[in-house]
C-alpha cells in the first residue's frame, strides 16, 4: 500500500513500467512519481514530458540514489539476477 508522503520510484519504463505509471495516475494523480531507466529517449516521450508530476531518472546511472525513494517499483525489465543489492532491498514491489 502506498501512503501519500511516500517517494514512488518506477524502476523500468517499459510496458509494465507504463502500466504501472498509469494506475499510479488514475489512483493518486497529484502525486510526484520517479522514473528510472536506461533509456535516454524518455525524455522526449509526450506522456512524460505532458506531466509535470514526473521526474526522470535516465542513462547508464539510472540505478545510483535509490536510497532516496520510500517505495520502488521493479517491473519485470530489470532482472535481480543483475542487481543483488536491489534482490534484498525490503522498498522493492514487484510488478
Amino acid at each position: 500500500r502506498l501512503s501519500d508522503h511516500q517517494n514512488i520510484l518506477i524502476l523500468d519504463f517499459g510496458r509494465e513500467g507504463q502500466s504501472t505509471y498509469r494506475t499510479i495516475r488514475k489512483f493518486l494523480p497529484d502525486r510526484t512519481v520517479y522514473i528510472a531507466d536506461r533509456n535516454e529517449n524518455l525524455i522526449n516521450d509526450k506522456q512524460l514530458t505532458n506531466d509535470r508530476k514526473v521526474v526522470l531518472k535516465l542513462g547508464q546511472n539510472y540505478l545510483e540514489h535509490l536510497a532516496q525513494y520510500d517505495s520502488i517499483i521493479k517491473t519485470l525489465g530489470i532482472s535481480l539476477k543483475d542487481h543483488p543489492n536491489l534482490a534484498e532491498d525490503p522498498r522493492i514491489l514487484l510488478n
